[in-house]
C-alpha cells in the first residue's frame, strides 16, 4: 500500500531477493510539500533484479508479492541518521525528506505532514 512516499539526495539501489512491487513517482511532480498519488506508477520486479532509484524518484517501501518481500537497500553513508536539531518540516531523517498519506494516521499522529494526496493505492 503507498501510504508515503519519500525522496533522497543521491540513488538508492534495492535488490529484490523476493519479487516485489514499486510504485514509484518523480519529484518534479511535487507542489511545495504535497504530492498526488494517483501520478504514481507501478513496477514488478522479478527476485534477483537490482533496482536504481535516482534522487528524483518519488518511492517507498516495495509492496509484497504473496505473503513477505525482501530487498537490501543501499543509500548514501548517513541516510536516514537522525538530524542535530530535529526534524524540519518534511525533512525527517539526515537525506530523507517524506509526506504521509492522510489515512496513515500513525505516521500523521507521529508529526509526519499529510502531502501524500488521492486515494491510497494497494496492491493486491
Amino acid at each position: 500500500m503507498l501510504n508515503g512516499i519519500e525522496y533522497h539526495s543521491g540513488s538508492e539501489v534495492a535488490v529484490c531477493l523476493q519479487p516485489c512491487v514499486l510504485i514509484l513517482g518523480h519529484l518534479w511532480d511535487m507542489q511545495g510539500n504535497t504530492y498526488d498519488g494517483a501520478k504514481t506508477q507501478a513496477f514488478y520486479c522479478e527476485a534477483g533484479q537490482v533496482v536504481q532509484t535516482y534522487e528524483t524518484t518519488l518511492h517507498y517501501t516495495p509492496c509484497a508479492v504473496g505473503d513477505t518481500f525482501f530487498t537490501a537497500c543501499f543509500l548514501p553513508r548517513g541516510t536516514g541518521d537522525a538530524l542535530p536539531d530535529g526534524p524540519t518540516g518534511i525533512l525527517k531523517k539526515r537525506n530523507k525528506w517524506f509526506v504521509a498519506h492522510p489515512e496513515n494516521t500513525a505516521k500523521v499522529a507521529a508529526g509526519d505532514y499529510p502531502g501524500l494526496l488521492g486515494a491510497m493505492r494497494e496492491i493486491k
